[in-house]
């Protein structure tokens, strides 16, 4: 009854944007109000779902399939449970930051919105393969929608074809794997996984490509950055923090129903995820724009959970619950950081864009002291997704870590490598996270401005911002009854193996004596404890000493008269990560003299610069001279994103002329029409006969 209600709530949100259209802001309101109705009762339902001792909370019977198909039904697991509580959790601030005044410039994003945490609910409620698809089918088509919504960017329309090109491929890719794996017998959860041989294999990698390409893993990641830059104000956070986590849950279920995967497949995801990691933090850490370098690390968190999921593959193909279960609590931990790290930042983001009118970084400064609550969101939203200590992204890639040291357990040389190989990569990963966050925090929040001016900031994003902040540290604290919750969450995949959360009050210790992770929630009594006894202990030596300041002029390098500006730039800051990972990005330096008209007509084109380029010139001459009219130095690099150069423009390329090649095949001729559809109809009958 609960989600049915929550249906009721999301159709009124939509029903509202959409018929009252540009009658004025109240319209938009009332469906972000519906939309947040929806979102609190799907945690009602499914809380009342993890609760439940029966393995599913049946939700109602849709209808008969057709002879031998099975019926369409709807129900929540505990699996399902935990997932539409992270989802929905970060979901419903997301909303909420609808309800600030300028909702009425979109007055039917609410109704978009809607589609697609409805999409999400019939996805994670499906019990049947046809319920599943059919949600699937809704998310791609909402994110196509809300990708498209901004026309006035150029950017737009290639991200939200994109967007639908992907969603299309996965969608299609999960229908296959899933026919296969059905087999002869029905579409109902139950009866899937009756194949075996080849055709088990082959559903196992459909499936786990169909739900690879919702993640954003190499070599499908090209169509998530744009697709999330592109994307309206709250909606992004609903698309990065909410709607992607069905495909994490997608991976889970497949792992339940079908069951041990073969060798080459694990080791497959666990390089993937490794590549995956490197390949988006990258990215990330030279990113000259605050929606890009957020939307990049979605791909690297992406491959720090894949290769969590990674090790529960090689616990279920070796046969050991408890390597499984390991890997499916550091996967799920990182899930649930990823979810509220990445919603935080994608309101604050979307707060700033609205505040200062640009979202590069170079432009941004001391936000912390123009809009205290959106740096606060800021600032813990990048210590999360960095798993800094006092958040809840410090144990789940800590255990992501120590999951990925357990291939002494297994005897397997190719799945020990892969281990190997993915683990030194999420370590590398994690560690340029740090780095790249760093400069979120320290040039962003708190860098210095040439002028600070207090901005207003709306009730409801400092509610939202509250809410999520109060996550990412709240779960820290909670850390050990997180892992309970995960543990009760994945009992449908794997039960009965986590046990020890609380061996120790400095240790979360799952599944496994002796490898552990430092428990957040004692790191937050004990570190505020040592920062008050150095205080104290500071005031007592400095006595009345502490509260005199010396006042010295700024060092400028020795050099008097020199103008220190405002330190670093962001693109300075990054340059060095642009040195480091040349082998990656394949980064292009030019120092080249620009002439005053050239400066000009880059200047007229500074708005349709590519992300990926950013140039840097000089802003005074040595001898006194106007620099507006004199030349200067302009020192412009270029990196490059390797999956799309070097696989789908050769492969756009092949499929252009391909396509251009069968348009002599549009003869209009009807009876060349019918001699083709002969020649198909005789391979198709020559090829079932072979089979046969």
């Amino acid at each position: 009854m609960t989600i049915l209600l929550a249906g009721v709530a999301f159709g009124l949100a939509a029903l509202a944007s959409v018929v009252g259209g540009r009658l004025g802001r109240w319209p938009a309101v009332v469906g972000w109000l519906g939309n947040s109705l929806g979102c609190l009762l799907v945690l009602l339902a499914a809380a009342r779902a993890m609760t439940a001792h029966a393995g599913t909370v049946p939700l109602g019977r849709l209808g008969d399939l057709g002879p031998g198909l099975g019926t369409a039904t709807l129900g929540l697991d505990h699996l399902a449970g935990m997932f539409a509580l992270v989802t929905f959790g970060v979901a419903l601030p997301a909303c909420l930051t609808g309800l600030r005044a300028s909702a009425s410039a979109r007055p039917r994003l609410p109704a978009v919105v809607a589609a697609c945490l409805a999409s999400v609910l019939l996805v994670l409620c499906a019990q049947d393969l046809f319920v599943l698809l059919f949600g699937w089918e809704g998310l791609t088509l909402s994110f196509f929608l809300l990708t498209g919504m901004d026309r006035s960017s150029a950017q737009t329309a290639p991200a939200a074809l994109s967007a639908a090109t992907f969603g299309k491929a996965s969608g299609a890719a999960v229908l296959l794997g899933g026919l296969l794996a059905a087999g002869t017998g029905g579409l109902s959860y139950a009866d899937l996984g009756h194949a075996h041989g080849p055709a088990a294999d082959a559903a196992f990698a459909l499936l786990v490509l169909g739900f690879g390409v919702k993640i954003g893993v190499v070599p499908v990641q090209i169509w998530l950055p744009p697709t999330y830059a592109a994307a309206p104000g709250p909606a992004r956070a609903v698309m990065a923090g909410a709607a992607v986590n069905v495909g994490f849950y997608g991976l889970w279920r497949t792992l339940q129903l079908l069951g041990p995967p073969p060798t080459w497949l694990v080791i497959v995801v666990l390089l993937v995820a490794g590549v995956t990691a490197a390949l988006g933090i990258a990215h990330a850490a030279v990113h000259p724009d605050i929606r890009g370098l957020v939307a990049w690390s979605s791909v690297e968190n992406a491959g720090v959970i894949g290769a969590g999921y990674g090790v529960a593959l090689v616990g279920s193909r070796v046969g050991d619950d408890r390597l499984m279960a390991v890997g499916l609590v550091a996967a799920t931990a990182q899930v649930v950081a990823h979810a509220l790290g990445k919603s935080l930042l994608f309101v604050v983001v979307r707060e700033v864009e609205q505040s200062s009118g640009t979202t590069d970084l170079d432009a941004l400064r001391d936000v912390a002291r123009s809009q205290p609550w959106v740096g606060a969101g800021l600032t813990v939203g990048a210590l999360t997704l960095a798993g800094l200590p006092l958040t809840a992204g410090f144990a789940s890639e800590w255990l992501t870590l120590e999951s990925l040291m357990q291939q002494f357990r297994i005897d397997e040389l190719g799945m020990q490598l892969g281990s190997a190989v993915a683990g030194a990569l999420v370590a590398l990963s994690i560690g340029i996270a740090g780095v790249t966050f760093v400069r979120l925090i320290a040039l962003t929040s708190f860098g210095a401005g040439r002028a600070v001016r207090r901005r207003p900031e709306p009730v409801a994003v400092r509610v939202a911002v509250g809410l999520l902040v109060a996550g990412c540290l709240g779960l820290a604290v909670a850390a050990p009854w997180e892992v309970d919750v995960i543990a009760d969450g994945i009992r449908p995949v794997v039960s009965g193996t986590v046990d020890g959360v609380h061996a120790s009050p400095w240790v979360i210790q799952p599944v496994y004596a002796g490898f552990s992770s430092l428990s957040p929630s004692w790191l937050w009594l004990v570190v505020p404890a040592y920062v008050l006894l150095l205080l104290l202990l500071v005031t007592g030596l400095s006595g009345r000493r502490l509260w005199s300041v010396r006042r010295v002029p700024a060092w400028s390098s020795a050099s008097p008269g020199v103008d220190r500006g405002v330190g670093y730039t962001s693109f300075a800051y990054a340059n060095p990560m642009r040195k480091v990972l040349a082998n990656l990005l394949l980064t292009h330096h030019e120092l080249e003299a620009v002439s005053v008209s050239e400066r000009q007509a880059a200047a007229r084109l500074a708005e349709d610069r590519s992300p990926a380029t950013q140039a840097d010139e000089s802003a005074r001459r040595p001898d006194g001279t106007d620099p507006d009219h004199a030349d200067r130095l302009a020192y412009q690099v270029d990196v490059v994103e390797v999956v799309e150069r070097y696989l789908y423009r050769p492969l756009y390329a092949v499929l252009s002329g391909a396509a251009r090649a069968t348009t002599r095949l549009q003869s209009g001729r009807l009876d060349a029409y019918v001699a083709y559809l002969l020649v198909v109809l005789l391979a198709v009958i020559a090829l079932v006969a072979a089979l046969a």
